[in-house]
């Protein structure tokens, strides 16, 4: 695992991050501490601080914030081109439900002063990390062993994340598709118990996210367990009669599940390739017919 310092971040980034600290307290969070970690250049680098939405449009006025969360107190600056979200600590309100936090409906969060409440409220233990220079890495989660061990684990119980937003199923498979990382066994049961709240989610954040995990290397092993949690029926009915379905062919010495994820994988990392790939027999158990 690779070593995080300042020097990690650019010019304008330490910028922020100091301007931040110099006022009250801010870390850079989430997914680029992650990329960081594993070696990986981030996509995208986003602050998290206890400073007021007020503030921190007066601290960064000379960039012509746009209010895009005012509610959720999330701020975006563009500088060179980069937009940057600047976010006041928050956690999630919560009612409770058969024993399992819920958010309701109206989903409504409450501003907070310590790092820790933020933290809290993310999807997996990887993204559950912090940084600023005086601090260095605040990981409450264990999220660098974590990505040690090449693990997916959610942030304290697995279905109240999941019920949260149930788009984090997706989010899980991403991750061990696209890190080559595996699933707990916490991360698979909360999967199983919440995967039906999936048909909840509107099909073009599904197809988004499936798109995602379809580019990885660990493509094989992910649709297997998503085969196995009963997650990939739920998103493509059809492959339900691909399983263990006999081809009754010499030429194939594989079922046509199993036929289907290997042409999956072994197809340049294309998306136009690899959904050719993932459905070009789908069909195969309607249409087969024997002489």
């Amino acid at each position: 695992m690779n070593k995080i310092s300042i020097n990690n971040f650019s010019d304008v980034e330490i910028e922020i991050l100091n301007k931040l600290n110099k006022y009250g307290k801010g870390y850079i969070v989430g997914g680029a501490i992650r990329d960081i970690l594993l070696g990986l250049k981030p996509k995208d680098v986003d602050f998290t601080t206890n400073l007021p939405y007020e503030t921190l449009k007066d601290l960064f006025n000379k960039y012509n914030p746009k209010e895009t969360g005012k509610s959720f107190g999330v701020l975006r600056i563009r500088v060179n081109n980069i937009d940057y979200e600047i976010a006041k600590f928050r956690e999630d309100n919560y009612e409770e439900k058969d024993g399992i936090k819920i958010i309701p409906e109206e989903k409504k969060v409450s501003f907070v002063d310590d790092i820790k409440n933020d933290l809290a409220r993310r999807d997996f233990t990887i993204n559950a990390m912090a940084y600023n220079e005086t601090e260095g890495i605040v990981d409450l989660y264990n999220g660098q062993k974590d990505i040690e061990n090449k693990v997916i684990n959610f942030v304290g119980n697995a279905e109240e994340r999941i019920i949260e937003d149930p788009l984090r199923v997706l989010r899980a498979f991403r991750f061990m598709s696209r890190l080559n990382f595996s699933l707990s066994e916490n991360t698979i049961e909360g999967i199983k118990k919440q995967k039906d709240l999936l048909k909840n989610i509107p099909e073009e954040r599904i197809t988004m996210e499936f798109s995602k995990l379809l580019l990885g290397e660990n493509i094989k092993n992910t649709l297997t367990l998503m085969k196995d949690t009963g997650v990939l029926e739920l998103i493509i009915p059809e492959f339900k009669a691909t399983y263990d379905f006999d081809q009754c062919n010499p030429h194939h010495n594989l079922d046509l599940f199993n036929h289907i994820i290997s042409v999956v994988s072994k197809v340049p990392a294309d998306l136009e390739l690899k959904y050719s790939a993932l459905l070009h027999d789908i069909a195969k158990p309607i249409v087969q017919i024997f002489d």
